[in-house]
């Protein structure tokens, strides 16, 4: 999984990161279900999806929500995969601000989409591994979420130039 940020986007989100400090992250909402665990011997894709939400501000602090989704499903082997475990769940992620600073929307934006998913990331794994614990199904595993800058698009199409170029021949 990544997130990638335009290099303007970065040097935004750090303005503000450099002005804020996390409070805490706490647990807004959930929903789950699960097949029974006799319904898992197969083949299963999992898929995950987050985005950012709604911002909420408070005199000297913001608060942040992520909305986070795991589904477990089985493979495309079938006409039509049955999905045998939802974890879904929103993140609310607080930072109190220093005394004077008031972020701009464009770096209330970028931060969001950027250091807050990856703040609040270890707590969705975590939450979902415990779920399906409880739910009898072995801990799937959840991948580690990585920053990366967004490809430029003269970089993107100069990269696949180059693949093309490079393949072996057959």
């Amino acid at each position: 999984m990544f997130i990638k940020q335009s290099e303007e986007a970065v040097r935004q989100s750090l303005i503000l990161n450099v002005n804020a400090a996390i409070d805490e992250i706490r647990l807004a909402e959930a929903q789950l279900w699960s097949a029974s665990p006799d319904d898992l011997g197969m083949e299963v894709e999992t898929q995950v999806k987050f985005r950012a939400a709604e911002v909420s501000r408070k005199e000297g602090s913001i608060i942040f929500a992520i909305d986070f989704e795991f589904i477990a499903r089985t493979s495309g082997l079938e006409e039509k995969p049955k999905d045998l475990v939802k974890v879904a769940c929103k993140l609310e992620a607080s930072y109190h601000l220093k005394p004077d600073f008031v972020p701009t929307e464009t770096q209330i934006e970028a931060f969001h989409k950027g250091n807050v998913v990856f703040n609040c990331w270890p707590f969705f794994r975590e939450f979902v591994q415990n779920s399906t614990v409880r739910m009898h199904i072995p801990p799937p595993p959840i991948p580690f979420l990585r920053v990366m800058p967004q490809e430029k698009k003269k970089q993107a199409r100069q990269l696949q130039a180059s693949e093309v170029t490079s393949k072996p021949a057959d």
